[in-house]
């Protein structure tokens, strides 16, 4: 039996981040796949803890946002989501 693809089929979403391990106390992430839908970016530490969050009421083809991370080296995490998918992302601050 096959699968019958909807209509509504997109890409799957595509999150990456520009300069990875980063150095500095901003991070630039892409994000394509998730054209026309709101998009929730977060930033946590490695103990869960929310430092920066940014919402895309709408998102284009390829959003590109810059969001702070902490101050300190570390691990991050870049947490993507949309009203279908969600993705996680580690970020290595040197």
């Amino acid at each position: 039996m096959m699968a019958r693809v909807g209509a509504e089929h997109s890409e799957p979403m595509l999150v990456r981040v520009v300069g990875n391990p980063t150095v500095g106390d901003n991070v630039t992430v892409e994000v394509s796949g998730a054209a026309g839908k709101s998009v929730r970016l977060g930033i946590t530490n490695s103990q869960g803890r929310l430092l920066n969050q940014q919402t895309i009421g709408e998102a284009s083809g390829t959003e590109r946002r810059t969001l702070k991370l902490g101050q300190q080296p570390g691990v991050y995490f870049l947490q993507v989501t949309t009203p279908t998918e969600r993705q996680t992302v580690k970020i290595i601050r040197n």
